[in-house]
């Protein structure tokens, strides 16, 4: 009977064979693909970039320099951080610039007894018509940008909530992409745009000029206090995001998008080999 069971139903053997084989094959399968996934992975972390997509900030490569692209600002190249691609669904690649914009420390958000609406602001025409000029090689590469702000209906109504899209070529971050909560103390704000990985786990913005000064600067983000409409969020001295009057003046940090099959090249400046803007690209 036992010689029965295990040798005469030899179909049932052959089936048992041909089971663990085809789950053998599966599992060999699908480890040949994760293997081939990972060096696909490895080998454009580790390849030398040859656009500014390839520079957008990544966890898996945090080195600064693999984020930085160095930018011509008239006669002199300026660093800018390369956050993100396909910023908002843009398909554009997000820089920032690293430092403060040292030209002009004092920028009003808007006129007093503004409302502090984006789109009618005074930094926002000031990054227009001062900033965008200072590039010099890349004023008609940068992208006009969609970028999501708060509506006008909701700067006149302080339990209003809502957002609209505007296209710019030049814009400040807002509160939301550098992570800080809506509301911060007690303060209150639209959600505009979705947070940046770059800021993920910050709790403090703080940024400086390039002689190393800390200074305070201008987000987009419009605020609401229990007292006041007429204000506008920026980060304080020590990175903490805080509202202030719209009438007052403080610094800006621009950001910008461009193609991300912009090329770039390892070029030496102040005796350090960075990546630029390729030449080629200037040129035209």
């Amino acid at each position: 009977m036992i010689i029965h069971l295990y040798f005469l139903p030899g179909v049932s053997i052959l089936k048992l064979f041909t089971k663990f084989s085809k789950k053998k094959i599966i599992l060999t399968g699908a480890l040949a693909v994760l293997v081939i996934i990972c060096l696909i992975i490895t080998y454009l972390l580790l390849r030398s970039p040859r656009n500014i997509g390839d520079l957008a900030y990544s966890p898996f490569r945090p080195s600064p320099e693999r984020h930085t692209v160095y930018i011509l600002e008239n006669d002199t190249y300026e660093p800018y951080l390369v956050l993100e691609n396909n910023y908002n669904g843009s398909g554009g690649t997000l820089l920032l610039r690293q430092y403060l914009w040292e030209q002009d420390k004092h920028i009003q958000y808007g006129e007093k007894g503004s409302l502090g609406y984006y789109p009618d602001n005074l930094v926002e025409a000031y990054l227009h018509e001062t900033y965008l000029p200072v590039l010099t090689e890349l004023q008609n590469s940068v992208l006009v940008t969609p970028i999501e702000v708060a509506s006008y209906e909701s700067r006149m109504k302080s339990n209003l909530r809502t957002t609209e899209m505007i296209e710019r070529q030049v814009f400040l971050l807002s509160v939301t992409e550098l992570g800080v909560p809506h509301r911060v103390n007690d303060l209150l704000s639209c959600i505009e745009g979705k947070p940046l990985r770059y800021y993920k786990g910050q709790k403090t913005f703080p940024a400086t000029f390039k002689d190393g000064g800390q200074w305070e600067y201008w987000t987009r983000t419009a605020t609401f206090s229990n007292t006041s409409s007429d204000m506008a969020c920026m980060i304080l001295y020590d990175g903490i995001c805080t509202g202030n009057w719209a009438a007052s003046a403080f610094a800006v940090r621009p950001a910008f998008c461009l193609s991300p099959d912009t090329p770039i090249e390892r070029a030496e400046v102040n005796g350090e080999k960075v990546y630029i803007i390729s030449t080629q690209t200037a040129a035209e």
